[in-house]
């Protein structure tokens, strides 16, 4: 009869095929979560690009694998002067 209780167990029961999934592969959406947080950041960070292509460049790199080394940190290996 309390209300708060009465909304978990609706949706409980709205949610028990996801929630029983979930118990038994081990799998969460948190990957997609961060992916969204880290889109949306990129997205307040941009505030101020000139156009939509700058803040899409940024939202892609960000997302992706890519290490990008600044000027400053890319030490080559030189080879040995015989």
């Amino acid at each position: 009869r309390i209300k708060v209780f009465v909304e978990l167990q609706r949706k409980i029961r709205r949610h028990y095929d996801a929630i029983l999934a979930t118990m038994k592969y081990h799998l969460t959406n948190a990957v997609l979560e961060a992916t969204n947080r880290k889109i949306k950041l990129s997205i307040y960070m941009a505030y101020g690009f000139r156009n939509m292509d700058n803040m899409l460049d940024m939202i892609m790199l960000r997302c992706s694998d890519i290490e990008v080394r600044l000027p400053w940190e890319y030490n080559p290996v030189l080879p040995a002067v015989a």
